[in-house]
């Protein structure tokens, strides 16, 4: 073989060997580094994934918690305007408990000055009526010997008048009446006649209008004395 032949096969043995040779490491080369960047890719991938969740989540958590803390809002603001409501109410009332409590505290103030009246008055007409018993008495002590009769104080104010020597044939039966001064309208009142006398309404009615006892009296002696001899 001469020496051009063997240069062209030299020549050609590199040139393969040569694109052999850079052929195998740039495909190696290449796919090591595409393994290595799409590991990173991966890797990137779920941790921008995992973030992304996270945020999704937060998001979504805070969606929840607005739509809570609008509700609560809701809630407190119906719960508010109950209450003032309320209160205004309360307040009405309240004026009006204050309103009742002055007219309350007039009409005790007026209820105990006509209590401090009437009292008064009582004491006037217990000190009336004293007196009034006392000239009772004192007329009853004249009438006793003219007309055969006794007079006695009885529970209640009353007093009664008992007649004996009405009948000659029974000169210790009595006949009797009770009577007493009414504290309202200071008329007599007669009550309890022993026996019944058929006028004693219209007697009594001209006792109050005379204020006449002794008349009265006579008139009602002469009644019973009528009243026995009918027997």
């Amino acid at each position: 073989m001469s020496l051009a032949e063997e240069l062209n096969s030299l020549k050609t043995n590199l040139a393969q060997t040569r694109e052999k040779f850079v052929k195998d490491w740039t495909i190696d080369h290449y796919e090591q580094l595409r393994s290595r960047q799409a590991k990173l890719h991966r890797a990137n991938c779920t941790k921008y994934s995992d973030t992304l969740l996270q945020h999704q989540e937060s998001i979504e958590n805070l969606r929840k918690n607005t739509c809570l803390n609008e509700k609560a809002l809701q809630e407190k603001t119906v719960k508010l305007a109950f209450l003032k409501q309320e209160l205004e109410q309360l307040c009405k009332e309240n004026a009006k408990v204050e309103n009742y409590n002055e007219t309350v505290s007039m009409e005790i103030q007026q209820a105990q000055q006509t209590i401090h009246y009437n009292q008064e008055a009582l004491k006037t007409t217990s000190t009336d009526l004293d007196q009034e018993h006392a000239d009772l008495q004192s007329q009853a002590d004249i009438y006793t010997e003219s007309l055969d009769m006794q007079m006695k104080k009885t529970p209640g104010g009353r007093i009664q008048f008992i007649f004996s020597s009405l009948d000659r044939k029974n000169p210790d039966l009595t006949c009797y009446f009770f009577t007493k001064l009414s504290q309202e309208d200071r008329k007599y009142i007669v009550s309890d006649c022993e026996p019944s006398v058929p006028d004693l309404d219209q007697l009594v009615d001209k006792l109050n209008q005379t204020n006449n006892l002794r008349s009265f009296v006579v008139a009602m002696r002469k009644r019973f004395k009528q009243r026995l001899a009918s027997r």
